[in-house]
């Protein structure tokens, strides 16, 4: 079961469709009724404010927070959480810890090796870019220039 509040973030005909077809029961609860809204509403709100907050730390605009988004759901799932006695979401699905020693703040300077496509070997390597985030099946990070 699938349960949110009467908000039109989840409210689309592809979502409507998944569930459809995945035996997926969606309810919507009252309006502005907190006890009603479920983990997810929960969920939703808490990984919000964290991208609110990476926002405003990088001193980045709110043009950026989809990317703030996906990064905040990346470090979310590696924390551990009371719901899971302690475990992360990561290691609750993968059976093992999570590696955390790439994790790198979200807006802070970085500087990619663009060796293998520089023009030449006096080329320059590298630029300063903006670290936006992790690319979702690898460990490739985003950023940009």
């Amino acid at each position: 079961m699938f349960q949110i509040d009467g908000g039109r973030e989840f409210d689309n005909a592809s979502l409507d469709d998944h569930f459809l077809n995945h035996d997926i029961y969606f309810r919507k609860s009252c309006p502005d009724t907190q006890a009603q809204n479920g983990v997810t509403e929960c969920k939703y709100r808490h990984l919000i404010e964290m991208a609110c907050a990476f926002l405003i730390e990088a001193y980045m605009p709110a043009t950026f927070w989809v990317d703030a988004i996906h990064t905040a759901v990346s470090v979310a799932n590696r924390l551990p959480t009371p719901n899971l006695q302690g475990k992360s979401p990561f290691e609750k699905l993968f059976q093992k810890s999570p590696d955390n020693n790439f994790l790198k703040t979200f807006g802070c300077a970085c500087y990619p090796n663009f060796s293998t496509t520089s023009a030449n070997k006096l080329a320059p390597r590298s630029t300063r870019c903006i670290f936006l985030g992790y690319a979702p099946i690898t460990k490739v990070n985003t950023f940009t220039s």
